[in-house]
């Protein structure tokens, strides 16, 4: 399936976005900042993509590679996540950020 005006880095981007949700099944009005924040940096690993900088993947994206740079191993062992179960396993993770990861993405 070919998808029209899309270039191959963006086609390859949101391929390697979507497949990422394969394995964390969030349904929409389920999905937070995390696990679109995680899909898109998938994509951007896998892909070299970079979402357009003023979209809330973007945002997204941000806060998870915040979240990785400030406790790397965090990730890992946050599953269903509450604001706080992040502050648990990252204490230096300021908390505003926090609550802006386990927001619901398609509100």
């Amino acid at each position: 399936m070919s998808i029209p005006n899309w270039g191959d880095v963006h086609r390859k981007g949101q391929l390697a976005h979507e497949s990422f949700h394969v394995f964390s099944p969030a349904k929409q009005p389920e999905a937070t900042y995390l696990d679109e924040g995680l899909a898109t940096l998938n994509a951007k690993q896998s892909q070299n993509y970079n979402p357009h900088p003023n979209s809330k993947y973007h945002e997204a994206l941000s806060l998870v590679e915040d979240l990785i740079a400030t406790c790397s191993d965090s990730i890992r062992e946050l599953v269903s996540v509450l604001a706080s179960d992040i502050i648990a396993v990252c204490k230096k993770f300021h908390s505003d950020k926090a609550y802006l990861l386990v927001r619901k993405f398609y509100a």
